[in-house]
Parts: structure tokens; C-alpha cells; sequence
């Protein structure tokens, strides 16, 4: 390796350079004391005390817990009892050059424990690592830290793009149910009816909660749809349960495809009213208690126009409106469901609005696609700067 190396760059250990000390325990008395000092715990800073453990600039290095994980403090502060610290530096070497170079070692890689996951210093010790002469590890840090600011510029950009695109989405969602999505087809139609006052209950033939039956992941009986299944106005399989259901309650629990499926219970109160629409791919599911089903009357409503509806900020309202509570846990029966009002279109401008919003959300999904590739490629910079 010795030969592969910058002229002035040396061979050397980590355990030659620097002395990796254990962090501290945070007094128990004054463990939730305010100060000034900021505490690192392995996964980063995690509160603050009115004393300081390290003497000024330093390195702090998860043992425990997100091992490897390395966090740079320029000013004195506590590291505790889950990490290695550094806080003397030989030779005034940068200690923002090592924090960097260490997040590059990656020492996570050290770990070699089978139960509680942790690193040793022993282990640490013995790492090789080249060694730039002092004013080049000043240069590289001055190069690296121009080059990251960048990549967090970068980084910032796309966490805009996607708030911009949750913003997009509520306002076609807005603009769905209250007419203004659709008011240019309006006006194309000589006969397109009127908007009408109308609840949940009075378009939908029935309302049901699920089975109290416990479910399991092994595939027994009737895959059994759960709180976790409802994601994003669709049915999410990645977690499924299984359960044997009698014969009678089965034919009553049955979804067809159109059945709306709606989370009645939750700590979360942002996830009670949270909605599926049921596809034919989860024809003949059955589903829990903590779910209602909702089954639409298509002569009134179309499924996935309703669906739209009990996502609109106006229904949210009402929803966390009946559904808070200081007990922990947030409910909303069905006939606070069946009380929910809304403004119903004609079945056909409802067909036109769901066809509308499906081009809007693709778009919309489409894009986030390649906000995510973007994302992904702007998070392996850092390492490939390092």
C-alpha cells in the first residue's frame, strides 16, 4: 500500500494517532438538567447538559447502538456511554479532516458481535490508514467541505421538489371536490346536472366492521386485510395475515371488488378514516376489526370517486373532529362515518374527476420516481467525495 501512496503520505494505525476514549454516562440526577452542552448518544446529538465531558473539537464514534456511526461537535460536549470519543488531536491535526476521513472508513464494518452489535477499540486500533501531511489535510478539508456544501444544496433542492409535489397533490385534490377540477367539462355539457349536499351514509349500501379472529402470517384460511394493508387509497399485500373464518361470518366479511375499506381505530388519530379501495385482486379477502367496510351504491357513487372524497381535507376535518381523544387512542364509529357529508356530482363527472385526478397522481408519482433516483444519486456523492 506503501507504494501506491501521494509523495509525503505515510502508512500508520489508527491506534498511533489517536486514542479512542469511552463516553460517559450521564449523571442520573441531572440527566434531564438544561445546559448548553450538547450530548451525543451513537445516532447523534440527543439533549443537553450543564456540563461537558470532552475538552474542546470533537470526534464521536457510535460503539453501541448505530455502530460506526461517526458525529463531529467543533465545541466541547458529552458523549455518552454508547460511543468512542476523540477529543485530542497530536500534532494540531484538523479534527474536522478525521471526523470526515472516519465517516469513510465506515467502522461500522469492525463489528464482529453476534448479539448486542458493538465495536471494539482493539479491533478500531488496528485499521491502516494513509496519512497526509498536515497542510494537505488542510486543503483536503477546505476541498470537501466546498464540495459538500453543494451536495446538501442539491439535497435541499429535491426535499423542495417534493414538498412542492404534496402541495400539487392537495390542491387537485381540493380542486376534485369542490368542482373546480372539472368546471371547463361543465361547460361542455348542456345537461351535466348539479352538485348536491349529500353524507356517506346516504351512498353506500352498508357499513361493517371485521373479524375479532387473531390472524396469523402462515397461509391458513382467507387472507385477512389489517390496518397496515391500507396505504396511499390502495391495497398494500407486503404484509399479510391469514386467518380461519367460519363459514357465515366469511360470506358476511367478504369484499368485491368497489368495497371501500376504512381504519376506525388507531393512536394516530392521522391515520383514522385513512382509506383502500378494494381491487379484484383482493376479491374474497376478508379484513379486521379495526377496519370498516364501506360498500358503495354504484346507482350513486363511484368507488373510487368516494375514495377521493374520505381523503379531502374537508372530510379529514370532520374526521379528527369525532375521532380525537386524550385516552390514546382515537375511534370513529360508523355512524359518525354515515354522518360525513361532502358535495356529490353526477355519476358522469364523477367518472370524468377520477380520470383527471389518475392523470394528475401519475404525473405527480412519476415525478417523485425521479426525485427519488435523484435522491439516491446525491446520497452516494458524500461517500464518493470521502
Amino acid at each position: 500500500m506503501s507504494g501506491e501512496l501521494p509523495a509525503g503520505w505515510v502508512e500508520t494505525t489508527l491506534e498511533k494517532i489517536f486514542d479512542f476514549k469511552y463516553g460517559k454516562g450521564l449523571p442520573q440526577e441531572t440527566r434531564n438538567a438544561n445546559g448548553s452542552y450538547k450530548v451525543y448518544g451513537s445516532n447523534g446529538i440527543v439533549g443537553v447538559h450543564n456540563a461537558a465531558v470532552t475538552q474542546g473539537a470533537t470526534i464521536i464514534v457510535g460503539r453501541k447502538g448505530s455502530v460506526g456511526e461517526v458525529h463531529y461537535s467543533p465545541e466541547p460536549c458529552w458523549p455518552i456511554d454508547t460511543t468512542y470519543f476523540i477529543d485530542s488531536f497530536p500534532a494540531k491535526l484538523p479534527p474536522k479532516y478525521w471526523a470526515l476521513f472516519l465517516k469513510f472508513l465506515r467502522l461500522g464494518k469492525q463489528e464482529k458481535s453476534s448479539a448486542i452489535p458493538g465495536i471494539s477499540r482493539d479491533d478500531i486500533y488496528e485499521v491502516k490508514i494513509p496519512l497526509p501531511p498536515l497542510s494537505e489535510q488542510k486543503r483536503i478539508v477546505a476541498k470537501v467541505e466546498k464540495l459538500l456544501a453543494k451536495v446538501d444544496g442539491s439535497r435541499a433542492g429535491l426535499d423542495k421538489v417534493s414538498a412542492i409535489l404534496k402541495r400539487f397533490r392537495q390542491s387537485v385534490l381540493a380542486a376534485a371536490c369542490s368542482g373546480r377540477l372539472t368546471a371547463d367539462w361543465r361547460r361542455g355539457k348542456v345537461r351535466a346536472g348539479e352538485w348536491a349536499p349529500s353524507s356517506v351514509g346516504e351512498v353506500v349500501e352498508s357499513l361493517k366492521y371485521g373479524t375479532a379472529t387473531k390472524c396469523e402470517h402462515e397461509k391458513h384460511g382467507v387472507p385477512v386485510l389489517r390496518i397496515p394493508n391500507v396505504v396511499s387509497g390502495r391495497v398494500d399485500h407486503s404484509d399479510l395475515k391469514y386467518a380461519k373464518l367460519p363459514a357465515k361470518e366469511f360470506q358476511q366479511l367478504r369484499l368485491i371488488a368497489g368495497d371501500i375499506l376504512l381504519i376506525r381505530s388507531n393512536g394516530s388519530v392521522s391515520l383514522v378514516g385513512r382509506t383502500a379501495v378494494v381491487s379484484k385482486a383482493e376479491e374474497n379477502y376478508a379484513y379486521a376489526g379495526y377496519l370498516i367496510r364501506l360498500r358503495p351504491d354504484r346507482k350513486k357513487v363511484e368507488p373510487d370517486f368516494l375514495n377521493l372524497v374520505l381523503s379531502s381535507y374537508d372530510i379529514r376535518l370532520q374526521i379528527e373532529l369525532e375521532a380525537r381523544s386524550t385516552s390514546g387512542v382515537n375511534n370513529i364509529n360508523s355512524e359518525e362515518v354515515r354522518a360525513l357529508s361532502f358535495q356529490r356530482p353526477p355519476l358522469p363527472e364523477q367518472r370524468e374527476i377520477v380520470r383527471r385526478m389518475d392523470e394528475m397522481f401519475a404525473l405527480a408519482d412519476r415525478l417523485e420516481a425521479r426525485v427519488g433516483k435523484a435522491r439516491g444519486q446525491v446520497d452516494k456523492l458524500t461517500q464518493s467525495i470521502l
